[in-house]
Parts: structure tokens; C-alpha cells; sequence
């Protein structure tokens, strides 16, 4: 069966593509389910569902089996470049978990709902086909599961599913075409966790003091001042719902912002403002946000912070967001306290008090009470614009990954129509 050729080609190649079915290609092997018994300290690493990541594999959690399993189930002996893609739940966040493994996944064995791509023939070229497997067969996955909790891919339905099948070589071109934009964003996505790593060693260090800052002269700064969160405010205080006072939300108006509007990274998702009217933000006095205003999750997922800044005022929130409007006339630099609210410290503090309550919630009170360890507010100003320029090249190397991640997707959707 043939098609049109696509929006986007290599202009060295003419002919019209076919179509042909997966099933003509290659056949999917799943992996054993082995007992936790036959499970040891050190040897093959067992690759399972929760290890197949968008593109590599993700060994945060791992099992093992003896080496001599490698010998004992050699069809299940993964190896470098070998593809394997999840076979339930295949698709999250709008993307097939499949992955290559590297020389750095050796030695492992397959697991149950885990299959591996072996090719028929010459017909197809492996990272070609990778690349298929991204666009099409996750439309795929996303039609059969229609109507179902626990979506998984039926290898007896994915055999008759047909894919463009170019020649050899316009495959082999397209393959290493986009190869090398993956390596791009693996590379991208390597300098993202790093700089993430330093800044969180960095962290560490600071507010443990073992790095302190100098004064413009090269002298030393007096010690660090303990002190309470609410020593250094003017309002600790919260919102609450629309609804208290008789107002739904709207389409459009003034923004609201609820817990799900705040990222891990302290940033505000505009995409998920709420929205009310100047009514209701007029009867919501008390939590009607100021510029430098520090917003903390105290409910749900605890220990989210963010600065409200003055192009998303006027601005109000719920009660699951603390409202810390500091004292300016303390020496404090806000974007320090944000630091100092992040930090591990703090952070553990915040578990440890909801541990205590067996839910995730904190109080006003608890968030008052939190010690703040203040410098003199030199190095204050210091700290905070040294890890705001960390976050800086964070923020620019996601919004480059992001960019390549678009571009790529683009790309798919011209070359595969």
C-alpha cells in the first residue's frame, strides 16, 4: 500500500512510501515474572516497567539476578541498542515509555510487561524504527485505549498495525537525523540535572555554613542570627474559597492562584490560574497578594515557594497557601528567605511536622515558628544573587531543552503524516 510522500523529506529521495504492517517487521518478545526470592545484592540488573523511561532507561530503583541467569534465559539477556518498550500503561504524560538501552544498561534481563523489539529480515533499520514507534504507535496505544483504566498494548493488534516503511536508505538518513537531535536534548537534559545537582550541593553548604561569603573588602561577615519566621514579618496569614463569600470562579478576571499554579522550582504556572471578579477580590481583603510576597503551600504537597511578582497582581489565593509578607524595615532580602525556605533544613523541618500530624497539613503557627538562620544582609544580598544566577542557567538550559523537545515534535509530525 502506498502513500503520499511526506510534508518534510530529504530531497534526494523521491519514491512514494509504503505502508506495512508491524507484524512484517519485527516481533515483540516479553520478559519472565521472576520471584523476589531469585532476587540477590549484586549481578544482572532486572529491567522492569518502572525502569522504561521516554528514550533511556531510568535505574532509580532497581532488582537484581545472578549473573548466571545471563546464560540460563539468553532470550532475555538485554544488550546495547537493544529496544524495549513498556507494554501496560505504555503512554503517560502524552508519551510512549520506549527505550534504548546504552552500554551503560549491560548487563540486564527482561521482565514480565516489559517487550523487547526484535527485527525480521532487512526490511526495517532499528533507530528508524524507534523513532516510528515515538509517533505512531503511541496514537496507537491512545486509540486502543480508549474506555480503559489500565491501558496495555495488545501485540497480537500492534502486529496488523501498519507504519511507513521508506527504502533503507531515506530510513537510515531520517534515523540519524533525529538521532542526533536526541542527543542534543540528552545532552541538554545531562547539564539540566547537573546544574540541579550543584545547586542543591551548593545549598547544602551554605546553609550548613561551611561556605560563607566575604565582604566587598575580603573581611569577614558577623555571625549568623536564629530567628523565627514571624520575627521578620509584618502578616503570616491565608485565603480562602470564592465560594466563603458567595463568588464562583469566571473565565477571565483577576487572577487567583491555588496550589497547583506553583512548580517545584518556585515558578508560577500561568496556564493554571484561577480567575474571579473584582467583587469577590474586594470581599477576599485578607489574602489580596502585594508584590514580594512569599506564597507557601501548607496543604497537599507542603513546602512549595514562590515570590508573587508584580505582573500577576491583583492576585488573591485559598487557603492552602501561606501568605508571608516580610518586614522591610528587618535588613531581611526576600529572595534569601526564599532560599532559606527551600533549603534541606527547612524542608525535612516541614516533613517531620507533618509526619507528626499524619497529614499533610501545617498551620499558620507552624509556619510562624520555622527558623530562619539570618546573616548580615550583605551576605544575604550575596547568597541570593549567587543561587538566583544558578537558577538563571537552570531556567535557560530548560527553556533550550524545551525548544529542541518542540522542535523534534514538529519535525515528527511533518515527517510522519
Amino acid at each position: 500500500m502506498s502513500m503520499n510522500v511526506p510534508k518534510l523529506r530529504f530531497k534526494e529521495f523521491v519514491n512514494e512510501w509504503k505502508f506495512s504492517p508491524i507484524g512484517d517487521i519485527l516481533r515483540i518478545k516479553s520478559g519472565f515474572g521472576f520471584k523476589a526470592s531469585e532476587y540477590c545484592d549484586s549481578g544482572a540488573k532486572l529491567l522492569q516497567i518502572e525502569n522504561v523511561g521516554y528514550g533511556k532507561i531510568n535505574w532509580n530503583k532497581n532488582n537484581c539476578l545472578p549473573f548466571d541467569y545471563l546464560d540460563e534465559y539468553p532470550e532475555l539477556h538485554l544488550k546495547e541498542n537493544d529496544i524495549v518498550i513498556a507494554l501496560n500503561r505504555p503512554v503517560t504524560n502524552d508519551q510512549l515509555k520506549i527505550s534504548k538501552l546504552t552500554q551503560n544498561d549491560e548487563p540486564s534481563i527482561l521482565y514480565q510487561r516489559v517487550g523487547k523489539l526484535s527485527f525480521i529480515g532487512e526490511f526495517a533499520q532499528p533507530d528508524y524504527i524507534y523513532q516510528v514507534f515515538i509517533n505512531y504507535v503511541k496514537n496507537f496505544v491512545l486509540k486502543q485505549a480508549i474506555g480503559s483504566d489500565q491501558p496495555f498494548i495488545s501485540i497480537t493488534a500492534l502486529y496488523k498495525y501498519k507504519i511507513p516503511l521508506p527504502s533503507l536508505p531515506e530510513q537510515t538518513k531520517i534515523a540519524n537525523f533525529l538521532t542526533a537531535i536526541d542527543e542534543k536534548i540528552t545532552q541538554l537534559t545531562q547539564k539540566h540535572d547537573l546544574l540541579k545537582q550543584y545547586k542543591k550541593g551548593v545549598m547544602q553548604q551554605i546553609f550548613s555554613q561551611k561556605l560563607r561569603f566575604k565582604d566587598d573588602d575580603g573581611g569577614e561577615f558577623p555571625g549568623w542570627e536564629v530567628k523565627r519566621l514571624n520575627e521578620l514579618s509584618l502578616l503570616i496569614t491565608k485565603g480562602t474559597t470564592p465560594s466563603s463569600v458567595g463568588h464562583s470562579y469566571i473565565n477571565k478576571g483577576i487572577n487567583f492562584i491555588k496550589i497547583e499554579a506553583l512548580d517545584l522550582n518556585g515558578n508560577f504556572l500561568k496556564k493554571k490560574f484561577a480567575f474571579i471578579d473584582s467583587n469577590a477580590h474586594e470581599k477576599l481583603k485578607r489574602s489580596q497578594l502585594e508584590s514580594d510576597d512569599i506564597l507557601f503551600s501548607i496543604a497537599g504537597a507542603l513546602g512549595r515557594v514562590a515570590i508573587v511578582k508584580d505582573e500577576f497582581l491583583p492576585a488573591n489565593t485559598n487557603q492552602a497557601l501561606a501568605i508571608i509578607r516580610l518586614n522591610q524595615t528587618k535588613n531581611i532580602n526576600i529572595k534569601y528567605v526564599y532560599f532559606a525556605l527551600i533549603s534541606d533544613g527547612v524542608q525535612k523541618l516541614i516533613e517531620s511536622i507533618s509526619v507528626q500530624l499524619a497529614q499533610a497539613n501545617l498551620s499558620l503557627k507552624d509556619i510562624s515558628n520555622l527558623v530562619i538562620q539570618v546573616p548580615h544582609i550583605q551576605e544575604q544580598t550575596k547568597i541570593a544573587n549567587f543561587l538566583t544566577a544558578i537558577d538563571d542557567k537552570i531556567t535557560h538550559t530548560q527553556v533550550q531543552l524545551e525548544a529542541v523537545k518542540q522542535y523534534k515534535k514538529g519535525l515528527l509530525q511533518q515527517m510522519f503524516v
